[in-house]
């Protein structure tokens, strides 16, 4: 954090160093910094419309123009915040990452990078929590998962419906069953590969894989139970 304090450093002030050694031309510097393309910041910085330049994004979630870069891999966060009117650089470097793609996710690791800069300028910081995040996903993921597990159980160990009026009704419920956990099995991939969704969501891409394999069996179940009792006697 120390040396890439430096950097920022160098850059406010026009790419020299302290010891006056020129790390970049003014004339690139400017072209780093001059607003290109519109963007959108995420969710930690209540969807903020900024501008792209070189590899920096101009304008962030506070009251004066920042000059900004996140950066997430999957174990660890980092963000990069250049205040040019006060002369002020701030790096944070966090040992964890978090990028659910969850709705209303604050993506808590650059909200924490948020907090800081929040801080050092007076302004309300925002409430975020990796771990609180963790114990409502957990607890949501186990009653889901032991919902799942009680509905295989009881597919096992239900008597298989009639051929009456509990068949279209039975099969209706083997249809949903087998949708709703082909939805729950495909959405890992939606926005990534499995592979990336593995990498990036693990917790997430176990639950939602766990929940629909649990689903689809239980379709399964019932619907080879359906047929057992439709099958005709001999």
């Amino acid at each position: 954090a120390l040396d890439l304090g430096k950097y920022l450093a160098a850059l406010l002030n026009g790419g020299l160093t302290e010891s006056g050694e020129r790390l970049i031309s003014e004339r690139s510097l400017a072209k780093l910094f001059t607003p290109g393309r519109p963007a959108a910041l995420g969710a930690w910085a209540d969807s903020q419309q900024s501008s792209y330049g070189l590899g920096w994004f101009i304008g962030g979630p506070w009251r004066e123009r920042a000059i900004l870069h996140p950066g997430n891999t999957p174990d660890s966060s980092s963000m990069f915040v250049l205040l040019p009117e006060r002369g002020w650089g701030v790096v944070t470097l966090v040992n964890a990452g978090q990028e659910m793609e969850i709705p209303g996710n604050p993506q808590a690791m650059d909200l924490t990078s948020r907090n800081v800069v929040d801080a050092l300028l007076g302004e309300p910081v925002k409430q975020g929590s990796l771990m609180r995040f963790y114990l409502v996903f957990d607890m949501l993921a186990i009653v889901l998962l032991a919902l799942a597990v009680f509905g295989v159980v009881r597919a096992v160990r239900a008597p298989p419906p009639g051929r009456g009026r509990e068949g279209p009704r039975a099969l209706a419920g083997v249809a949903l069953r087998l949708v709703a956990g082909a939805v729950l099995l495909f959405l890992p991939s939606a926005g990534l590969t499995y592979r990336g969704a593995w990498l990036w969501m693990p917790d997430l891409t176990i639950v939602l894989i766990s929940l629909g394999a649990l689903l689809v069996a239980m379709a399964a179940i019932r619907f080879l139970g359906w047929r057992a009792r439709s099958r005709p006697s001999v």
